[in-house]
């Protein structure tokens, strides 16, 4: 068996669409996707492969960028949300995960830039997982602060829009693995899979 580990967010709205190219040049391998927002010892019983966010710098662990993690106000078009001006009259959407040292983004860090008159970042809607908060939002129940990355799709079917900046650069993502174990075939398969995606 091969296991990456990722957050739930990366697996179900980034990892898992991809999985049949996987399967398809490797039908040998037994995949077993781990999901949890702690990161998770990369020692070939809990977990082989991981994807992370942060500054690249695991000790003993090869780190290789996958994507940049910009965070945006985003949220239903039929909120009809056009301006930052607005957004005090309309829920937030947080994501805070008490296992998580800390949020990679969130309201306060963006207030600071976006300096909205009125608005009070620490109420709202929280959700401990952001693939809740996506829905959430395409439900029309507020405007939550998301990786652009994760929600592509939903951008581009316009179930969901950013209606006003400004964006929040959070750590990128990286595939990251044992240095000891970088030749082994299976730790190899995944991470070319992984790299093409």
């Amino acid at each position: 068996a091969n296991t990456p580990s990722t957050t739930p967010a990366v697996a179900v709205r980034w990892l898992l669409p991809w999985v049949c190219l996987l399967r398809e040049s490797h039908p040998d391998i037994d995949l077993r996707i781990h999901a949890s927002h702690e990161p998770v010892a990369l020692d070939g019983v809990t977990a082989d492969i991981a994807i992370r966010y942060g500054d690249g710098r695991w000790p003993g662990l090869v780190a290789e960028k996958l994507f940049d993690n910009t965070f945006i106000p985003t949220c239903s078009p039929r909120l009809g949300l056009q301006d930052a001006a607005e957004l005090p009259r309309h829920t937030l959407i947080h994501f805070r995960n008490q296992a998580v040292v800390s949020s990679p983004v969130d309201w306060a860090l963006w207030q600071k830039q976006g300096k909205v008159a009125g608005l009070d970042v620490s109420v709202g809607l929280v959700f401990s997982d952001q693939t809740h908060a996506v829905s959430a939002a395409i439900g029309g129940q507020g405007v939550t602060l998301m990786s652009r990355q994760l929600i592509e799709d939903e951008l581009r079917e316009g179930r969901l829009v950013q209606p006003f900046g400004p964006e929040v650069e959070g750590k990128p993502f990286f595939l990251v693995y044992p240095e000891s174990r970088r030749d082994e075939p299976g730790i190899r398969a995944v991470r070319d899979w992984v790299m093409a995606v």
